[in-house]
């Protein structure tokens, strides 16, 4: 055993390296905490036998438009690897979800003064569901988003309540399609907010900002042939709302991401492998 490098996963006290955990593809360093008895390998991920950079580049291909069978041929092209193409699925599903968690746990937003509603239908084990979103007009970032079965009153008080719990301050304009529902939820959650819905797809007032996003998400629907269920549908809808505000340049913001333009720090710590450092940040 040599000097002492690293920390503890689980009690923080310095470890020391033990060896190697020969895997089929690789060798991993051990290392051994003299306080807990832990024995464990410097992955990055907790219980994962892959490296973290192999799970973030997984990710960033499925959202970038890659199938599940292509991703695994290319990580066994470029890596030497094969997993199955379940796991790779698990990936998406898992990280996805937390790394949404701790964002939503940890920055709040600064929004500008006029915010856009819209929802739209995906096909969800052959039936309709309706996917609600909300997005800042200066930055264009997704505020927040829901899916659900039906729209009512009590979906549309759940979305605005979770994006009213985002924000720092309040929008002076919402913008809407005329649904009946929009002018009682935005004057119980905000009611000093002026609510448009006089909205035309050529006028002056439009919410064409929302539906380009929606047609992000048909793009990604199409591959994919639908989704199976309503979970992993929320899973990989969470992995695209991050890969759209963190991740993916935006002509109108000159190159630049949404989540920078709206202010959120994390953004400008990002390197390019922004899958990456959104996973090493999470799972820390």
């Amino acid at each position: 055993m040599s000097n002492v490098i690293t920390e503890c996963k689980v009690c923080g006290f310095p470890c020391v390296k033990f060896g190697f955990n020969k895997l089929k593809f690789c060798k991993k360093q051990c290392y051994y905490c003299r306080r807990c008895s832990l024995k464990f390998t410097n992955v990055g991920l907790l219980k994962v036998r892959y490296e973290i950079e192999i799970i973030a580049t997984a990710i960033n291909w499925y959202y970038e438009g890659f199938s599940l069978r292509k991703i695994k041929r290319n990580l066994n092209l470029i890596y030497g690897i094969n997993p199955n193409h379940y796991t790779i699925l698990k990936w998406i599903r898992k990280y996805s979800t937390q790394i949404k968690e701790y964002i939503d746990e940890h920055y709040k937003l600064k929004i500008s003064n006029s915010n856009f509603v819209d929802e739209t239908v995906i096909k969800c084990k052959g039936k309709n569901v309706w996917l609600w979103g909300i997005i800042d007009n200066n930055s264009r970032y997704l505020i927040d988003y829901i899916y659900v079965r039906d729209r009512n009153y009590k979906t549309g008080l759940k979305l605005f309540t979770n994006y009213r719990d985002k924000i720092i301050n309040y929008p002076i304009n919402i913008i809407s399609d005329g649904l009946k529902l929009y002018p009682k939820v935005i004057r119980r959650t905000f009611p000093k907010t002026v609510h448009i819905n006089l909205i035309r797809f050529d006028g002056l007032i439009h919410n064409n900002i929302v539906e380009r996003f929606w047609g992000t998400i048909k793009d990604k629907t199409k591959v994919c042939r639908g989704f199976k269920n309503l979970v992993s549908t929320k899973s990989i809808i969470d992995g695209l709302m991050i890969h759209y505000n963190f991740v993916k340049p935006h002509e109108t913001l000159n190159g630049s991401t949404p989540a920078k333009a709206i202010g959120i720090g994390l953004s400008s710590s990002l390197n390019e492998n922004k899958w990456l450092d959104l996973l090493k940040l999470c799972c820390k």
